[in-house]
C-alpha cells in the first residue's frame, strides 16, 4: 500500500512545527520564535541561522516499524530572495526560545556548524538566487525514516547562508496565511 503524508502547521489539526532563527552580534539574546519569517544570512558581524523541525510525524503511522519512506520533501515560501542556503540535519535540540546566546557556541562563524550541532555534509543545497515564492526541495529519505522510527533523533534541520552579501527569508509556521507555512511531505509504503 502506497501512501502520502503531509505536515503543515494548522492543517488537519497538525501543530508540531518548531521554527526560529538566531542572530549573532548585538541581537544574540533576542528570541525569534514568534517571527513570521525565518531569516538566513551569512554576514561576518551578524550571521543568522535558521532552524525548523516537524515533530510528532511518527503519530501518523499505526506501526512505525512497518513504514518505509520512499521519498520526502520540504516546501517553503521564500519571501525575500537571496543567494541560496545549505541545509543540514541537526544533531542537537533547539526550541523557539533558542537564541544565539544559548546555541551560538555550536555555530562556528564561517563554517556554520560543529560536530555537536549538525552533520558536516549538507542534506540539501538550495540555489535560490533571485527567486521568491514557493520552493520544494528533496530531503534524504533515510533521515526522515529515522525520524519516524526513532523520534528522539528528530532535531530538525539547520539552514546556513551560502553567500556573505545576501540573505534568504522564508515564511515560518507563525505566518497568518496557512498555505505559506513550511510543509513536510512523505511518500511511503507499508505492508497491507
Amino acid at each position: 500500500v502506497a501512501g502520502f503524508a503531509s505536515f503543515r502547521q494548522g492543517v488537519d489539526s497538525y501543530a508540531g512545527t518548531t521554527d526560529t532563527y538566531v542572530q549573532s552580534g548585538s541581537n544574540e539574546s533576542t528570541g525569534r520564535g514568534a517571527s513570521t519569517t525565518v531569516t538566513v544570512d551569512k554576514n561576518s558581524t551578524n550571521e543568522r541561522f535558521g532552524f525548523i523541525k516537524f515533530d510528532d510525524i511518527e503519530n501518523t503511522f499505526t506501526d512505525t516499524t512497518a513504514v518505509t519512506v520512499v521519498s520526502a520533501g520540504m516546501t517553503v515560501t521564500i519571501s525575500s530572495e537571496g543567494q541560496g542556503v545549505r541545509i543540514y540535519k541537526m544533531l542537537t535540540a533547539f526550541t523557539e526560545a533558542t537564541t544565539y546566546s544559548t546555541i551560538g557556541s555550536l555555530l562556528t562563524n564561517g563554517t556554520g556548524y560543529t560536530g555537536n550541532s549538525a552533520m558536516s555534509v549538507p542534506d540539501v543545497v538550495l540555489d535560490a538566487n533571485a527567486f521568491t515564492g514557493e520552493s520544494t526541495f528533496e530531503l534524504d529519505a533515510a533521515t526522515v525514516q529515522n525520524w519516524i522510527n526513532t523520534p528522539a533523533d528528530n532535531h530538525g534541520m539547520l539552514f546556513i547562508g551560502d553567500h556573505p552579501g545576501d540573505g534568504l527569508q522564508f515564511r515560518s509556521s507563525e505566518r497568518g496565511t496557512v498555505t505559506e507555512r513550511p510543509m513536510l511531505t512523505i511518500a511511503y509504503t507499508e505492508p497491507s
